[in-house]
């Protein structure tokens, strides 16, 4: 068991958030991203290693380069512990999305005598380690369960007083999750970039980008509404429906007769990515995914059925240039996966600013071409202007016109303060996809 004194270290304050009497989420931020854990024994092996060897490897780069937060799925209880304790030794934290405990498969709906033994054994297995910052009950559960889902909360948060319990929704039922539960978060997967002539999705990138846009605004208003924090699950991955193979580099390569589905977000949008939530009001990442595929699927046969129009079926193989995941089969990381970190070490001095603010209408005279804007208010009257270049592709220096009663613009990435002028006007070179935080002072 841990040391009191380090869970006292790493303990997260306490306060209202969701239901009455439960741990604020609100305190949490996290910096992180979706594993899943059925991919890691293989994984180990495919790289000549213990399977704990590996998970220690990769949560001290993890740590290192500043993720802060897993969403693990498919774990099991008997490996609970060792990873709580793995955590705890790094101040990391988890979404324990325990395969006992997945709300999903039907047989398990309103099973509460399986459910609570299970859930028990899991509690009692880690303790009061600080690093298990919440229970996760479902992946994408669906409207038509959410109210089961709630009645699941509700007896978790009997079980285990000091922690919460949440799920991730796809875009289409987290108003639902939002009407019918009492969550202390709102978590969204919004995976926006589709393989180009795919009617599956928002297409091209430009609607990509709105789409993805105006489901964190929704989600973040709905959160805000409640006084809980909304998180987002965005896009580091991509997907072949079809046969499949690695190239020598371990990135993908689409063979004939597939189709390619989510396609690879360039290093522009993953930056994009986070900084667009931020200027919509969410307050957390778990990017999906992490961990690759540790098997080919060179032999799966080709889709056939109507999702897709044979037109953009793969005649030939198509290299993807990235291996579907934020790392490698072979542990290499991905210039996603360094854009991701790097952004995260941009962002956490501007956490404890943000922590406290919420969404607010953006005034009718703040403009900025090639710019998605957004509008944070905190407490004593602070205002917070997200700039984040709608340019993933390029360099882009942006103008921003500001309200005729800021007095003073301080870029609080830089510490800069910026002068306007007589035309209200600031200007910011910002990198393709890159996004700041402007504090604006009023008369």
């Amino acid at each position: 068991m841990l040391s009191l004194l380090v869970i006292s270290c790493l303990c997260l304050s306490g306060g209202l958030g969701g239901a009455p009497g439960e741990p604020n989420l609100r305190e949490a931020f996290p910096l992180g991203v979706y594993w899943p854990w059925e991919r890691t024994g293989p994984l180990a092996e495919r790289n000549g290693l213990d399977k704990w060897d590996f998970v220690a490897r990769e949560l001290n780069q993890l740590r290192a380069d500043g993720v802060t937060d897993l969403w693990v799925v498919n774990l099991g209880v008997p490996e609970l512990p060792r990873l709580g304790e793995e955590l705890a030794a790094r101040g990391m934290r988890l979404v324990a999305a325990l395969a006992e405990l997945d709300y999903k498969p039907e047989w398990r709906r309103r099973n509460w005598e399986y459910l609570g033994k299970h859930a028990q054994a899991a509690i009692a297995s880690v303790g009061d380690t600080p690093a298990v910052l919440a229970w996760g009950l479902c992946d994408e559960p669906r409207t038509a369960y959410l109210e089961e889902i709630e009645t699941f909360r509700q007896k978790m948060a009997r079980w285990d007083p000091g922690r919460p319990s949440v799920v991730v929704t796809m875009w289409h039922d987290t108003p639902a999750a939002a009407e019918k539960t009492n969550l202390p978060a709102l978590c969204t997967d919004l995976y926006p970039f589709f393989s180009k002539g795919n009617p599956n999705g928002p297409n091209p990138a430009p609607r990509s980008r709105q789409w993805y846009f105006a489901n964190c605004q929704r989600t973040a208003q709905l959160a805000a509404e409640k006084d809980i924090p909304a998180w987002v699950m965005p896009q580091a991955y991509a997907e072949v429906w079809g046969p499949w193979r690695y190239d020598e580099r371990g990135d993908l390569v689409a063979l004939p007769k597939a189709f390619l589905h989510w396609r690879p977000p360039t290093v522009g949008e993953i930056r994009w990515q986070i900084w667009s939530a931020l200027a919509a009001g969410m307050q957390g990442f778990y990017f999906f995914v992490y961990l690759p595929s540790p098997r080919e699927a060179a032999t799966a046969k080709p889709y056939q059925g109507p999702i897709f129009p044979e037109e953009i079926r793969l005649q030939e193989e198509t290299p993807l240039h990235f291996p579907g995941a934020l790392i490698a089969p072979n542990r290499r990381r991905t210039p996603q996966y360094e854009a991701m970190v790097e952004t995260y070490r941009a962002l956490r001095p501007l956490i404890p600013l943000l922590k406290p603010t919420r969404p607010a209408p953006l005034p009718e005279e703040v403009k900025a071409e090639g710019a998605r804007l957004g509008l944070l208010s905190g407490p004593k009257g602070t205002r917070y202007l997200l700039v984040v270049n709608e340019d993933t592709e390029h360099e882009r220096e942006i103008r921003v016109t500001l309200p005729p009663e800021v007095q003073q613009v301080r870029n609080l990435r830089t510490g800069e303060v910026l002068t306007s002028g007589p035309a209200r006007t600031v200007r910011l070179e910002l990198r393709p996809g890159e996004g700041t935080v402007l504090g604006l002072k009023g008369q």
